[in-house]
């Protein structure tokens, strides 16, 4: 599979998340953003207002294709490419991507299509520790991961999301977080196709959840971003 070097993903976040930062610096909850393995989680959201609104211009939303995903990624943003350089299989899933992804012309393809935010974090939230520890390990491959408690947790429990790297949050009765446990970075080499649909994923939630009207409703992050 191919993969874009991380230095050139256009949000890159390489410090542990804090409660102080949800629906500030650019970060929004998604309800039911973070999806992996078949469990769901919210999603800790940054936008890339750009691309969003690059989308909106052109009527795309997400592109959920792995394989389109990940044959795109063997093109660099923006740059032309010569229409002979692509094997059979590029030609076939690019002619078959929905507008705004590539452009065409009798020569060449030039990808346009970014990735349109990234998953800061997915936030667990559960009554049980242990079950909600499990629902966690799908998201480890991703993002940051936070379980969010109803109570405090006990010393044991924090001892035990220490040795996995996971954060816990308690939620207070004015539906803000307080912070037990820093969750550990998450700060991958590389950035691949499972990871991209991972975030066309979270976009997805936030454009039916109407968080972004018109693409551009979210701001871009800033704080935490490397």
């Amino acid at each position: 599979m191919n993969g874009l070097p991380i230095a050139d993903h256009p949000i890159r976040w390489c410090h542990p998340v804090k409660p102080t930062q949800v629906n500030l610096d650019g970060l929004y909850l998604v309800t039911g953003g973070a999806l992996a393995a078949g469990r769901r989680a919210d999603a800790l959201m940054a936008l890339d207002t750009h691309e969003a609104a690059r989308r909106a211009g052109a009527s795309l939303g997400s592109v959920t294709s792995l394989a389109l995903l990940d044959a795109l990624l063997g093109l660099p943003l923006g740059c032309p490419i010569s229409v002979e350089d692509l094997t059979e299989h590029e030609d076939r899933i690019f002619h078959a991507a929905p507008h705004g992804c590539v452009e065409f012309t009798d020569t060449s393809v030039t990808r346009r299509l970014q990735v349109p935010a990234t998953v800061v974090a997915a936030v667990i939230r559960g009554t049980r520790w242990r079950a909600s520890l499990r629902r966690a390990a799908a998201f480890a491959a991703f993002t940051q991961r936070i379980v969010v408690l109803q109570s405090p947790p006990s010393v044991a429990t924090v001892l035990e999301a220490q040795l996995v790297g996971v954060g816990i949050w308690v939620e207070t009765a004015g539906g803000n977080f307080e912070e037990y446990l820093a969750p550990e970075t998450f700060v991958p080499m590389y950035f691949k196709a499972a990871g991209w649909r991972f975030a066309e994923n979270a976009y997805e939630s936030a454009v039916e959840g109407g968080m972004v009207a018109h693409g551009v409703t979210l701001s871009r992050a800033s704080a935490g971003c490397c």
